[in-house]
């Protein structure tokens, strides 16, 4: 129990009051300082949440969604791509909201599994889902492009994660340890030095790709070389993963976290817990730490200051 002195008396610090009292929260997009949006559940709904300048819109789907990406062009133009399990797409700009497809033959997540992941990779947009199903957006219109990688009827497996800097270098995560590149064209397999199920990958500037998963595990590739990085500090479940201000930030479902010189290092956010994190996002000015019940953000990575939801 953390306790706190005031003019001689010792009293248990207050508990955080949770971000919102009747949602919880699984993932957010960073469009810039002032536009964010995230992905909530309230009891059987799906909700997609925008928070502009202090105020925040809602938008439900009639299907549950799995991941969000957005951009923010400047000039009050956006774009903002909900990917729901079964592969629907919700998308906002500023005229308003149409709905469409990953796979609009009903090939793919119907047949093969969720859909779990959708990024922005330079102008184009990749999501990835169970059975490593892969699709590419790319001058508006979407491609499945796992080709042979496709996993065969039986085999359970399938990406968790993908992200890249330029579409000829995507690399996609999973289940079993898997690391898959994609050059542009075609997949192929790198080795992995885990057999756990990998939950997020991040391409930083350099081109290097950082991998977190079950068990605490955290990896770094450069091109087809994939290493451990150390980790002494928890063997918790991995969710979040992004970089901040040149530094590698990584979340738990209760714990955050950074990758130092000596490997994880565990981060104090200054607020009273106990909180709860797991997924990262980022731009150039503020990172937010989204969990289940608490929606944290920072300008310096240092400085934490909890965001309440009022709609």
């Amino acid at each position: 129990m953390t306790l706190h002195s005031d003019s001689g008396d010792f009293r248990p610090m207050a508990k955080p009051k949770p971000s919102s009292p009747h949602m919880t929260f699984a993932q957010s997009a960073v469009g810039s300082r002032d536009r964010v949006w995230f992905v909530a559940e309230e009891e059987d709904d799906s909700r997609v949440l925008q928070l502009k300048g202090g105020k925040w819109f809602v938008k439900t789907p009639e299907w549950p969604v799995a991941s969000i990406c957005g951009v923010d062009k400047g000039n009050g133009q956006f774009e903002v791509l909900a990917l729901g399990l079964d592969g629907e797409l919700l998308v906002g700009i500023p005229g308003g909201f149409s709905e469409s497809h990953v796979d609009p033959q009903a090939k793919g997540p119907d047949r093969y599994g969720a859909m779990r992941d959708i990024r922005w990779v330079d102008s184009d947009v990749f999501a990835v889902g169970m059975s490593r199903q892969a699709y590419r957006r790319s001058g508006g219109a979407w491609q499945a492009i796992s080709g042979a990688i496709h996993a065969q009827k039986g085999e359970s497996t399938g990406f968790n994660s993908v992200h890249g800097l330029t579409p000829q270098a995507v690399y996609a995560v999973g289940f079993g340890g898997e690391i898959w590149l994609y050059d542009g064209s075609a997949w192929r397999q790198l080795d992995s030095p885990t057999s756990v199920a990998l939950q997020r990958v991040l391409v930083t500037p350099s081109g290097h790709a950082l991998m977190c998963g079950a068990a605490g595990v955290l990896l770094q590739a450069a091109g087809d070389r994939s290493t451990t990085v150390q980790n002494e500090v928890t063997r918790d479940n991995l969710h979040g993963l992004t970089l901040f201000k040149g530094k590698a930030f990584v979340a738990s479902l209760t714990g955050l976290y950074l990758i130092g010189p000596k490997g994880l290092e565990a981060v104090d956010t200054g607020l009273p817990g106990p909180l709860t994190f797991g997924h990262l996002e980022s731009d150039a000015d503020v990172i937010w730490s989204v969990g289940a019940r608490h929606l944290l953000s920072s300008e310096d990575g240092v400085t934490w200051t909890q965001v309440m939801c009022n709609v």
